[in-house]
C-alpha cells in the first residue's frame, strides 16, 4: 500500500505544471519550491468525467473505496513519454493491487491513439 500511495504521489508529482521563474523569483530547487503545493496522502482526489479513447463515459467517483493511480500525460510531453515504460513496470506490479487510470491532455484523438499503441 505504501509503494502505491508513494507511485501516485510520483505520478501527481509529474502532473503538477511548472510556474516561471520570473514570476515567483530565482528557483535553485523546483521540488523544494512545489513540495508545499502537493495534496497530502489521504486527500480526497476531486471528481471528473472524461471520455475513454473508445469513446465511453468514466467518472473517478465510479473507483470509489479503490487504490486509484492516476497518471496525467499527453502525447506531445517528452517527459511523460520517456516515463512511460517506468509507468508500465509500475502498472505490471501493482496491478492486482491498484486500478490505474491515464488521463490524456491531447485534443487530438489520432495522436493520442498512436502514442497508447506505441
Amino acid at each position: 500500500m505504501k509503494h502505491v500511495l508513494f507511485m501516485l504521489a510520483i505520478v501527481l508529482l509529474s502532473a503538477i505544471p511548472l510556474r516561471s521563474s520570473a514570476q515567483f523569483g530565482p528557483v535553485h530547487d523546483i521540488d523544494t519550491q512545489y513540495a508545499t503545493d502537493l495534496p497530502k496522502v489521504g486527500t480526497k482526489a476531486p471528481d471528473f468525467k472524461m471520455k475513454t479513447i473508445d469513446g465511453k463515459n468514466f467518472k473517478l467517483s465510479s473507483l470509489k473505496g479503490k487504490v486509484v493511480v492516476l497518471d496525467f500525460w499527453a502525447s506531445w510531453c517528452p517527459d511523460c513519454r520517456r516515463d512511460m515504460p517506468e509507468m508500465m513496470r509500475i502498472y505490471d506490479r501493482f496491478k492486482d493491487k491498484a486500478t490505474f487510470v491515464g488521463v490524456s491532455f491531447d485534443t487530438d484523438i489520432n495522436s493520442w491513439r498512436k502514442a497508447v499503441d506505441k
